[in-house]
């Protein structure tokens, strides 16, 4: 639901992108909690990671795996996404959570191109990442709310470019408001930072 309200206000020429970085971000997700074994989960990955190293692969049919490739993201950008999800498996610590919120912010900055290195668009969308996998299961769910906790929160303007990761900052931030009994109304907070930036 918020990445659906996030990528709305996304601009039309990067929102096939952001979908794109978006959808292979669940999927690794998805890999990961639901590895029963660690050792299936590496495999699965090192599959996508693979694949996506190829360049324009003949090797078609996996459609999320057509749709990231056509929509060209950047290879290293969407391997360094794996490589933060991978660290999940086994025991999870504050170092493998903190690593894959910066692969995950990076993932989602780097649809801008130019402003990928924007310090405000990385800070947000780690703080987003953080606050986002604090619905992980368990202890992965309960330390990452820990270190979104610890966190500055402080608003950013973005380039317009990235507004859908100001629309996903915003959320959390609400969201965080939320968990501590303040109705802070998170889809009109949402709706204001997606037309107006802040």
């Amino acid at each position: 639901m918020e990445q659906r309200l996030a990528l709305s206000y996304a601009p039309a020429a990067v929102r096939r992108t952001v979908l794109a970085v978006m959808a292979l971000d669940a999927r690794m997700s998805n890999v990961v909690v639901g590895a029963r074994e660690p050792i299936m989960g590496q495999i699965r990955l090192a599959w996508w990671r693979e694949r996506l190293r190829e360049v324009r692969s003949d090797q078609r049919g996996e459609p999320l795996l057509d749709f990231v490739s056509d929509c060209a993201v950047d290879p290293l950008v969407l391997t360094g996404l794996i490589d933060g999800w991978e660290r999940l498996l086994g025991d999870p610590d504050a170092a493998a959570l903190e690593a894959l919120a910066a692969a995950r912010s990076l993932a989602l900055a780097s649809v801008a191109e130019t402003d990928a290195g924007n310090g405000a668009a990385l800070r947000t969308g780690r703080e987003w990442a953080l606050a986002d996998l604090g619905r992980l299961p368990d202890t992965w769910g309960r330390l990452a709310l820990a270190l979104s906790d610890s966190q500055t929160w402080a608003p950013a303007r973005l380039p317009r470019r990235l507004r859908h990761m100001a629309v996903l900052h915003a959320l959390a931030r609400t969201g965080r408001a939320s968990r501590r009994g303040r109705n802070a109304g998170s889809v009109l907070v949402a709706v204001r930072v997606g037309l107006l930036g802040i």
